[in-house]
């Protein structure tokens, strides 16, 4: 399958958003302003301005001598970079593979996308269209390499689709500019008197390297086709994937929910015939005013049952603003794992329905967030603050089995130190007192000794009692270091039992 690119170029992307935003500039000349050391320049114009003579770079004061009624507006920084990834977003509707090119521009790798909009033709058509529509004076071009895409779309306005094959005869009457070499040596292409890319064409490639370096090699390579470029993709381009279009603007939640389990039904089959299961879904819903929305959930473990995902989906309806209506809705699966067909059986027999477990933590994570909800794993450590682990993953396998000796189901963040009184140092203590509370002791059991571990830490022994007070409560506490008459004991509360 041959490549295609296309190129979309907007010369006045600053201003023309202004002017949508603010209707009363778009008759009048103004433009943008930076500044550098006390130097107020003009970083964008509009296209009243230039026809003025005002370019960029150009001091405010030398732009005002040419055009005294220019309006100046302070420049926002990143605000080009946040435009044309909102527009790369929206141009997600074409294709997977969107690239943003700075500090104007966007790149799409359209191959084998444009039969999904009726050729390519129709596609160029529909894009240049509606980026019009929304205010912004836009040019694009279609051709196999991205070079040749970028250099017909900023200087062969006559031009918008290149058939394969003819990228050197649409490069040959364009300025050795338009393969975007460095200001440098487009300019001393220029003053040697070489116009156009037929004449660069034509010199030696060594005398090219000799002179100007590999950099101006690498550009015509690039533009030929004869050294791949590699786009930096807005986001990776998803191996499964579904569309859908409607016809008529969708404005309901009904409606939304007829869209998405239409895709989900068509995902899943996918899944189901390649023995894969989803662990993250993105739905991406295109409104007619250009708008973008997003939704995405997770999932603890693969699955590929369209009604669990449907409900997951479902607790996030009410973040969707349809605006003027949805036009195209997009659902994919970044993320995919090998999933077995006996799987689904085996989590359902062993230690009861671990499935409907795993889709009920799904839901609730829909909710909370996945990363409020935790699962305790035990690890190989007789400490007990260091005997659990809590983790985010559902599959993650523990590191040693769960033993069963009495402890508490509430542990303190950190042991709390207490004032402890007892008969004989061995013994459990008759009464403690914590934050100015005295609790006299019931009934009590232990010792229970817990070594230091002397191979991560220094540490003394501890000694636990399970101790309960007159009130009823219990509580664990231990004494820190052999019993040594020489020193007092120092005494905590680590938890308490239910």
């Amino acid at each position: 399958m041959n490549p295609r690119f296309i190129s979309v170029w907007f010369p006045y992307l600053l201003t023309d958003w202004l002017a949508r935003r603010h209707p009363e500039l778009a008759k009048k000349p103004f433009v943008i302003c930076d500044s550098d050391h006390g130097r107020i320049f003009v970083a964008a114009t509009n296209v009243h301005a230039e026809r003025a003579g005002i370019v960029r770079g150009m001091d405010l004061p030398d732009a005002r001598a040419l055009e005294p009624s220019v309006q100046k507006i302070d420049h926002e920084p990143c605000r080009a970079e946040k435009l044309l990834g909102a527009m790369a977003d929206w141009c997600l509707r074409y294709t997977p593979s969107v690239s943003v090119d700075p500090p104007a521009g966007i790149f799409l790798d359209v191959t084998g996308c444009a039969h999904l909009m009726g050729g390519e033709k129709k596609l160029l058509k529909d894009l240049l269209l509606r980026f019009r529509g929304f205010g912004y004076e836009t040019h694009a071009a279609l051709a196999d390499t991205p070079g040749t895409a970028w250099a017909v779309a900023r200087y062969d306005h006559k031009k918008y689709i290149i058939p394969t094959g003819e990228t050197k005869q649409a490069l040959a009457t364009l300025p050795p500019a338009a393969l975007r070499l460095a200001d440098d040596d487009a300019h001393t292409l220029s003053q040697l008197g070489i116009t156009t890319n037929a004449r660069l064409f034509a010199l030696p490639r060594a005398t090219l390297t000799r002179r100007f370096g590999p950099g101006l090699c690498l550009r015509l390579d690039q533009a030929l086709g004869d050294c791949r470029e590699n786009l930096n993709l807005r986001r990776p381009a998803p191996v499964y994937s579904e569309r859908l279009n409607a016809p008529e603007g969708i404005l309901t939640a009904e409606g939304i929910a007829i869209a998405l389990q239409k895709l989900l039904d068509a995902l899943c089959r996918r899944l189901e015939a390649d023995r894969k299961g989803l662990r993250a879904v993105e739905f991406t819903l295109f409104r007619v005013d250009g708008h973008v929305e997003n939704l995405s959930i997770g999932t603890g473990r693969p699955s590929r049952k369209p009604a669990h995902l449907m409900r997951l989906f479902a607790e996030k309806f009410d973040k969707i603003d349809p605006g003027l209506g949805l036009e195209l809705f997009i659902l994919s699966a970044p993320h995919v794992e090998d999933m077995n067909p006996a799987q689904d059986g085996m989590f359902e027999s062993e230690d009861g329905d671990r499935a409907a477990l795993g889709e009920l933590v799904d839901r609730l994570a829909a909710r909370v967030g996945r990363k409020n909800i935790y699962r305790a794993l035990p690890q190989a450590s007789h400490l007990p603050e260091r005997a659990i682990k809590l983790t985010e993953a559902m599959d993650e396998k523990p590191a040693a089995e769960w033993t069963r000796p009495l402890r508490p189901l509430h542990l303190l963040p950190a042991p709390e130190p207490i004032d402890v009184m007892a008969p004989v140092p061995d013994y459990p203590p008759l009464l403690f007192r914590r934050d100015g509370k005295l609790h006299r002791i019931r009934r009590a059991d232990g010792p229970e000794r817990i070594e230091p571990e002397w191979w991560i830490a220094k540490g003394t022994a501890r000694d636990y009692y399970r101790l309960e007070d007159e009130d009823g409560n219990r509580y664990w506490i231990y004494r820190a270091g052999s019993y040594q008459p020489e020193k007092p004991s120092a005494w905590f509360l680590h938890g308490y039992f239910a």
